[in-house]
């Protein structure tokens, strides 16, 4: 964290992880593969060399195969056995999506995976199968509903500069109950202008870049510069707040007590 700021790099290698190690001021590591894909799933050898090599929290990519978000009863079982594993090895949390037809949550699944997420007290993460819905809110409400943890989105842009305006709303109609994690073409020319405009203390990025230390390195830079600057990110009134809700810090899932919520 620095200056009050949740940082999360997308690591689509182990060499991404590597590099997020370095930096103190990375706190969340989210590990995929194929990010020209968009992320899948990262083999599982891998995976556990990932945990030897990284201190940070390591949110694992649940994604068989790249296309549609609309996913068979026997690949939904898969991902539900290989959350399992990673849960069972190390992770953190587990970052899945998975849609209807009608372009909406698919309620039964998503239920299942976060209860088995939370029986491990690991953190469940949406992913921008979200911004492939077709009503923003109403998705967010039906995840809040679930206990999802966190949703990854640029508000179906294509970056998170385009999608603010919407971002912003989500994270003011549901910053108590869910977290919007603003993530998708993010670096250290527009961060600034995406973190105030949204009002997310939050954000997640990838390394892809053709230097991809420099680019992280830039991103921090450009957070110390801010404030050095006392170009506020934060202003006094949001950091109080924020320094008073541990919310990660002492997030407990809570059981699901009846069959839907």
């Amino acid at each position: 964290m620095l200056y009050g700021i949740k940082i999360e790099i997308c690591a689509g290698s182990l060499e991404d992880i590597r590099t997020a190690e370095k930096y103190s001021e990375v706190d969340r590591v989210e590990v995929n593969s194929h990010l020209e894909h968009d992320g899948l799933s990262m083999d599982h050898d891998d995976f556990l060399e990932a945990r030897k090599i990284s201190s940070k929290q390591l949110m694992c990519m649940v994604r068989p195969r790249a296309g549609s978000f609309i996913y068979t009863e026997d690949e939904k079982e898969k991902m539900l056995a290989e959350a399992q594993y990673f849960l069972a090895h190390g992770a953190d949390g587990i970052v899945f999506g998975c849609l209807t037809e009608q372009k909406e949550i698919d309620v039964p699944f998503t239920e299942a995976m976060i209860k088995l997420i939370h029986s491990e007290q690991k953190e469940a993460v949406f992913h921008k199968a979200f911004d492939k819905t077709s009503d923003f809110f109403k998705s967010a409400q039906v995840l809040a509903d679930l206990h999802c943890d966190r949703i990854l989105t640029s508000a179906g842009k294509p970056d998170c500069s385009a999608g603010s305006e919407i971002l912003h709303a989500l994270e003011e109609q549901y910053e108590t109950r869910i977290q919007i994690l603003p993530g998708g073409g993010i670096n250290a020319g527009n961060l600034l202008s995406i973190l105030h405009q949204t009002g997310c203390t939050r954000f997640h990025m990838s390394l892809r870049a053709a230097d991809p230390e420099q680019k992280l390195v830039d991103v921090l830079e450009a957070l110390r510069a801010a404030h050095h600057s006392q170009q506020h990110i934060l202003t006094g009134e949001d950091q109080e707040m924020f320094e008073e809700d541990r919310y990660e810090e002492t997030m407990e899932p809570q059981e699901d007590t009846h069959d839907h919520e």
